[in-house]
């Protein structure tokens, strides 16, 4: 991975050529993410949006060439906000070197999205319903069916919380690898940095303020927590790969942060209780430390 790392470094048109080509690409679309946290890291945000900009402008073409329609609208609007929300966070470690600092700002700013999008769009229901009908309709006509099968009024429901579940969960495994990436290309310890990663008084205290609002019954009290949570369940990672690491096993990058998703992923039955024990873990350790050989105050 280190001889990767140098590759990616040494030329733009290389950075540019895989961020643009793997976008589209389901599943391996979050590479595309972390090459631009890795170049934020490495060579500074400037650097790293001129990768985005031109990469941005090679999707475009590509849709051009393909005669995409208002599809082509929304897909470039979501590929600039996501490789710019990337851009965002590795700014943040380039400055800071702080992978704690990136993934606090990462939750806020989901946070803030969603009390934003709230404020915009009174009405998100009708929002997505029309949404989906424009989609559903281009779809038709490209000559894809079959999702009539959907219930619109449904599927209009959980399109918010959905998209920004999906955004939280992207946005922080993009920071991750790319900080994995750039540990690699300096020689530092990754599993170091993420082992210290504890999201601190704020966000605690905003995931505390949104569980008693989600006991009240208000729907963003809600989804923010559930965006918090997904932060804190990898903070109830770190929590074990710290306790693993210091019994003299060191099963890298896979070993303490896939594996566990992937464990999620492929046994639903286990995922919620997997989910809440680790983001238990990690909100407990954000108070009173759980970590061995470490501080029992809040970072």
């Amino acid at each position: 991975m280190t001889g990767f790392a140098a590759w990616l470094a040494g030329f733009r048109l290389r950075r540019v050529a895989l961020i643009a080509g793997l976008f589209p690409l389901p599943l391996v679309s979050l590479m595309s993410a972390a090459i631009v946290v890795f170049t934020a890291e490495i060579k500074g945000g400037q650097e790293a949006f001129k990768d985005v900009a031109f990469a941005l402008l090679a999707l475009l073409l590509i849709e051009l060439v393909a005669g995409g329609g208002q599809g082509s609208v929304w897909f470039l609007g979501g590929a600039a906000l996501t490789l710019g929300f990337s851009g965002v966070l590795g700014t943040v470690l380039h400055k800071f070197r702080s992978l704690t600092l990136a993934v606090q700002l990462a939750v806020l700013i989901v946070a803030v999205g969603l009390l934003v999008f709230q404020i915009l769009i009174p009405d998100p229901q009708a929002f997505w319903l029309d949404f989906i009908e424009r989609v559903t309709v281009q779809l038709t006509e490209q000559g894809f069916t079959g999702w009539e099968t959907i219930p619109d009024e449904e599927l209009a429901n959980a399109m918010t919380l959905a998209i920004v579940i999906s955004m939280t969960l992207a946005g922080l495994l993009a920071l991750l690898l790319g900080s994995l990436l750039s540990c690699r290309l300096r020689g530092e310890s990754f599993a170091a940095r993420f082992q210290a990663l504890k999201l601190g008084v704020i966000v605690g205290g905003v995931a505390a303020i949104s569980g008693l609002g989600a006991l009240l019954g208000l729907a963003l009290a809600r989804d923010v927590l559930l965006v918090i949570s997904i932060a804190f369940v990898f903070q109830g990672i770190a929590v074990v790969a710290a306790h693993v690491s210091r019994k003299g096993w060191q099963p890298g990058w896979f070993g303490y942060v896939v594996a566990p998703l992937m464990v999620m992923v492929f046994v639903p039955v286990l995922a919620v209780f997997i989910g809440l024990g680790l983001a238990a873990t990690g909100f407990i350790d954000n108070w009173y430390s759980l970590r061995p050989q470490q501080g029992s105050g809040v970072v």
